[in-house]
C-alpha cells in the first residue's frame, strides 16, 4: 500500500537552529532569495532594479557609503540619501546634492514639519554642523543653539516665540507640534545623552531648561522615533518613552534596559510598532504596550559570531511592503578574496560561514520578516552580487506610484525592490543579471524514525510562469543535509496571459500544474531541495508518496 504526505504549509520561514529534530515541519533551514506565501507555497523573490542611472554623489564602486534612506512627503515629494557625510535627494530617478556636510556618526536625520502654507526639512548634521532647513529649493542654516558660550541664543519667553534657531545634534524628530533634537552639542560641551524640544508649533525657538538628560542605559542616545502619541528613546542597551503634550506634562518612562538600538540605522518604523537591532541581541517590536523578541529562529547568527561586531554601521534595519528588512555584516567579505574552507570544514551555506575568511564590513546578508506569514516568520535575500541592502522604505512618487526602494551597500545605486517586471534578475548597474535561489524543505520521515520506508515519485504543484524554465530537485537522505544522494530536474510549464483572460485590477495568474518527480529511494528520511537561476518559480505543493515497511528490534 502506498501512503502519502501532503505538505502545503511553507510558513514557519527560516530557523538556523542546527539541530534537525527542533525544525517544524513547515520550517527551513537553509533558504536563499525566495518570498513566503501567507497562505501557502514558496516562490523566488522579485528582482532589484536601480532606479538612479548615474552613480550618486558621482561615487564610484566602493567609494560609496550610504547610511540611510528617508522619504519626505512634502509640496514635491522627495526621496533623500545621507552618504558619505553629504545629503542627496532625487524624484524618483538621479540624485542631486544638497550642498550640505554633515559628521553624524550614522548620517543625517531628517525630519518634516508642515503647515498651510509650507513644507520644511530640517536636517541634524551632527556636532561640527548647525542645523539646516530646506523648503523643496532653498537650504538655510540656522543658528546654533546654546551660543559659542553655550548659555547664549535661548528664546526663554514662551508668549513671544522668535528665532531661527536650533541645536546642533545627531538626531532629530518632529512629534506632539515640537521639533526634537537629541544628542545635542551646546557650546563647547557635547550631550549625548540629553533630549531637546522647541517650543510648541514654533521649531526654530527653543528654551535653555527644556530638556530632559538620560544617564542610564547607555553611553549615548542612539535614535528617537514618535509613535502612538510619545517619543521613543533609543540607547544602545535601553529603550525609554516620553509621554505628554507639553512641557508641564513630559514625564520619562523606562521600557527596558535589556536590550536597546546599535544606531539611528537599525530603527525602523512601521504601521504597528516600532522594530530596532540590539547589537549581540537581535531584532525586537515596540507595539506601544510591550517589546517582543522576533529573533529566536536567527540567533545562532550572533551565539556563533557570524555577524561582524567591529562593523556596527553596516547594520541596517529597514520597513517596506509591510515588512522588516535587517541587513548584517555576517560571513566573509564580497569583496576581498575570502581564505577557503579546509578538506575538513566545508560546512559554509548562503547564510552561515564557518571558513574563517575575511570578515565582511559591509552587509552582507538580508533577511525579511513577514508578520503576516504564519506567526511571523523570516526569509533570506541576497543581490545578485552578493550584498544586503540598505534601509529599505516606501516612497510615494509625485506620479502616485509607490516604490519599495533601498541603497546598496557598494555600489551608488538605490534600487526598486519587489521588481515583478524583473522575474529573478536584479539590474544594479545597468544590465540584467540573474541571481540563485533554492528552498530547503523539511524532513519527512512519516513519523516513524527509525523504519526505513521506499519512497516513490513524488507529486508537485508548481505556478506556471510566462517562459518556460527548469527547477532543479536535490534528495538527501537520513539526515544528512550536506551529501546529497540524487538529482532531478522539473519542468515549470509556460502560460501565454492576454488581456482578455484575467482582471486589469490584479497581476496575472499564470495558473499552476502538476507534475512528477524521480523516486526518492529506501531511506528512514527524505530532504528535498528546490534550485533555479534560470527564472521565477513557486512551490505550491510537494506530496511525499512511500511504502512503509517493518522495522527490526
Amino acid at each position: 500500500m502506498i501512503n502519502s504526505i501532503r505538505v502545503d504549509d511553507f510558513t514557519g520561514g527560516l530557523n538556523l537552529d542546527a539541530n534537525v529534530f527542533r525544525l517544524a515541519k513547515n520550517q527551513s533551514g537553509d533558504l536563499l532569495n525566495v518570498d513566503l506565501n501567507p497562505k501557502g507555497g514558496v516562490s523566488s523573490r522579485w528582482g532589484f532594479s536601480r532606479i538612479n542611472t548615474s552613480a550618486a554623489g558621482g561615487f564610484a564602486a566602493g567609494a560609496f557609503y550610504p547610511s540611510r534612506l528617508f522619504s519626505w512627503q512634502g509640496t514635491t515629494r522627495y526621496l533623500m540619501l545621507a552618504s558619505n557625510d553629504g545629503v542627496y535627494h532625487s524624484t524618483g530617478g538621479n540624485f542631486t546634492s544638497l550642498s550640505l556636510t554633515t559628521n553624524n556618526e550614522f548620517g543625517a536625520s531628517f525630519a518634516p514639519w508642515d503647515t498651510v502654507s509650507t513644507s520644511l526639512l530640517y536636517v541634524a548634521r551632527g556636532a561640527g554642523y548647525q542645523m539646516t532647513k530646506w523648503n523643496g529649493t532653498t537650504t538655510t542654516n540656522l543658528t546654533a543653539s546654546g551660543g559659542a558660550a553655550g548659555v547664549t541664543e535661548w528664546q526663554d519667553d514662551l508668549t513671544s516665540p522668535t528665532g531661527t534657531h536650533a541645536p546642533k545634534s545627531e538626531h532629530t524628530t518632529t512629534h506632539v507640534n515640537r521639533l526634537w533634537v537629541a544628542g545635542t552639542t551646546e557650546g563647547a560641551s557635547s550631550y549625548p545623552n540629553r533630549v531637546r524640544f522647541s517650543h510648541p508649533l514654533f521649531p526654530e525657538s527653543w528654551r535653555q531648561d527644556d530638556y530632559i538628560d538620560i544617564p542610564a542605559g547607555g553611553s549615548k542616545i542612539t535614535a528617537i522615533v514618535p509613535f502612538s502619541g510619545h517619543l521613543v528613546v533609543f540607547k544602545e542597551s535601553s529603550v525609554w518613552a516620553i509621554f505628554g503634550y507639553s512641557e508641564d506634562t513630559f514625564q520619562l518612562v523606562e521600557l527596558t534596559r535589556k536590550v536597546g538600538a546599535v544606531s539611528q540605522c537599525a530603527v525602523a518604523l512601521g504601521d504597528n510598532g516600532v522594530y530596532f537591532y540590539s547589537n549581540n541581541d537581535g531584532v525586537f517590536f515596540y507595539d506601544g504596550k510591550s517589546i517582543k523578541d522576533l529573533y529566536e529562529n536567527l540567533r545562532p547568527l550572533n551565539i556563533d559570531s557570524e555577524v561582524n561586531d567591529q562593523a556596527k554601521d553596516a547594520i541596517s534595519l529597514g520597513y517596506a511592503n509591510g515588512r522588516v528588512y535587517l541587513s548584517l555584516p555576517s560571513g566573509d567579505d564580497v569583496v576581498d578574496i575570502p581564505t577557503y574552507d579546509s578538506s575538513v570544514e566545508q560546512y559554509d551555506s548562503s547564510t552561515r560561514k564557518y571558513d574563517g575568511g575575511t570578515r565582511a564590513t559591509r552587509p552582507t546578508s538580508m533577511f525579511v520578516y513577514d508578520r503576516a506569514v504564519g506567526s511571523g516568520a523570516w526569509t533570506f535575500y541576497k543581490s545578485a552580487d552578493g550584498f544586503g541592502l540598505v534601509t529599505p522604505i516606501d516612497f510615494l512618487t509625485v506620479s502616485g506610484e509607490t516604490l519599495h526602494v533601498a541603497v546598496h551597500p557598494y555600489q551608488p545605486y538605490v534600487l526598486s525592490i519587489d521588481k515583478r517586471e524583473n522575474g529573478s534578475q536584479d539590474n544594479i548597474t545597468g544590465t540584467n543579471v540573474s541571481f540563485d535561489s533554492y528552498y530547503v524543505a523539511g524532513w519527512q520521515d512519516a513519523n516513524n524514525v527509525a523504519a526505513r520506508k521506499m519512497w516513490r515519485r513524488p507529486q508537485f504543484v508548481l505556478r506556471n510562469e510566462q517562459t518556460a524554465n527548469n527547477l532543479s530537485v536535490d534528495v538527501y537522505q537520513d539526515w544528512d543535509g550536506f551529501n546529497d544522494v540524487k538529482s532531478f530536474s522539473i519542468a515549470v510549464d509556460a502560460t501565454t496571459v492576454t488581456q482578455s483572460n484575467w482582471q486589469s485590477w490584479l497581476e496575472p495568474d499564470f495558473g499552476a500544474s502538476p507534475t512528477s518527480g524521480d523516486a526518492l529511494g529506501l531511506a528512514r528520511s527524505v530532504q528535498l531541495k528546490f534550485t533555479n537561476s534560470s527564472g521565477p518559480w513557486a512551490v505550491y505543493s510537494i506530496v511525499y508518496r512511500f511504502n512503509p515497511r517493518k522495522a527490526r528490534i
